[in-house]
This record gives C-alpha cells, structure tokens and sequence, in this order.
C-alpha cells in the first residue's frame, strides 16, 4: 500500500499508509523524542533515556540499560489485543499497550526518593508524572484520528537504592486485511476512493508515492481526482 504515498506511521491503507498498521516502534520512537528533551546533555534531568529491551518486572535486567545512569526511562511495548471488524471486516482495531518505566536516584532519603520535587533530581512520583504527561501528549500528537494516552501507573520496586514504577499507554490503532493485488481500480474502491481517472498511469507523480490530484477525470466524473 506504500504506493498510495503514505508510510507505517499513518497506520492502515485505508488512510493512505501501510496495510500492517500503526506500528508499535513508531509509537515508541515518538515517546523517546519527547523525552529525550529532557536527557542531561540536553540541559534536563534525565541520564538515560533508552527503548526497554526486557521485561519490565525483571529489576536486575533493567540495571543492565541503566549505565548513563539515573534517573531514567525506559519505553517498550508490551503487546495488544485486536478487536472485531470497524467499518467492514476487513478493518480490524488494536488496542498498542506501550509502557515508560521510570526509575529514580538514591536521592538522600527514602521519602525524597519517593516524593522529591527537585526539577534536576525528581522523585519518582513526580517522574512518573512528568512521563505521563510527556509521553501522553506525543501519542496524541499521532495523525489520522489515532486515540493515545496514559492509562494506568503502577509501583514495582522500592529497592534500597532505586524506586521503579510504570506508566501503561494505550494506542488505538487500525489494521487491515485487505489483499493487496493489482487491480488499482478495485484497490481504490474498497478503501473508499472512488473516482475516473483518464489514464491510470498519470494517478501518482513521478515518484510513484505522491497523488497527482490535477490528473483530470474521465466524463462523466467528479472533475478533479482527489485522494
């Protein structure tokens, strides 16, 4: 579906993009550019600032992604269900559940670790917060009617060192089933384009991704050939 000019991100081919979906790496790509404005070098608070390549309940392979140091947050998917057919059958919902796990600094005491409000050293509440809110806008920012954000927090450590807590997100995403074979024509139609145009070979300019809308319509027809 690329030639239809749109990429993973879009999410499914009836908006223009790919058949497979928004894709979950997208996702977590956006909510690490968001917060990797907060990253040290960056003039912020946080030291790493990295993808989570383990699971989230597993403290002591989470201390292996922490080498930038504290405090930190670490962003994985953790999969989804799909959900009966939207519009036809063939246009299948899912619900991305995508995680930022904050880990926070010895700071000088149990409760500063806990409650700190430093804008350099936060405490984990506060961090999880900062994520949330961080994290929750840039899936929001997500084109093409995507439905994001924070949905639940929870604790999972309170370690003599560090504290680590979860931010859980939830991404509504499309996913379709529609083959992909070449009839143009047909293609267009089941994804609710529906026009004439006079020579399908001018459909696209020449790069083959971006819609020629000044191709004129055969008659009778709409007139212009809007994708």
């Amino acid at each position: 579906m690329s030639s239809f000019g749109g990429h993973v991100q879009f999410g499914a081919a009836q908006f223009g993009g790919d058949p497979f979906g928004l894709s979950p790496l997208f996702c977590i790509d956006r909510m690490l550019a968001a917060l990797d404005t907060a990253k040290v070098s960056a003039g912020g608070f946080l030291r790493t600032v990295a993808l989570l390549t383990s699971d989230p309940n597993d403290i002591e392979a989470l201390g292996h992604q922490l080498q930038d140091g504290l405090p930190a947050v670490l962003v994985g998917y953790t999969g989804g269900p799909y959900s009966g057919g939207l519009t036809t059958a063939m246009v299948m919902e899912q619900q991305l559940r995508l995680v930022a796990v904050c880990v926070a600094d010895n700071l000088r005491s149990r409760t500063d670790r806990l409650g700190g409000r430093s804008i350099y050293r936060p405490g984990l509440l506060n961090l999880m917060r900062w994520a949330a809110f961080k994290c929750g806008r840039a899936l929001n920012r997500i084109k093409r009617g995507r439905r994001g954000g924070p949905t639940e927090e929870s604790f999972i450590a309170y370690g003599a060192e560090t504290f680590v807590g979860v931010v859980n997100f939830s991404v509504t995403a499309a996913f379709d089933l529609y083959d992909d074979d070449g009839d143009l024509t047909g293609k267009l139609e089941r994804l609710g384009i529906v026009h004439t145009p006079s020579d399908l070979e001018q459909l696209f300019e020449s790069d083959n991704e971006t819609p020629n809308t000044d191709d004129p319509t055969s008659l009778p027809g709409p007139g212009v050939a809007e994708l």
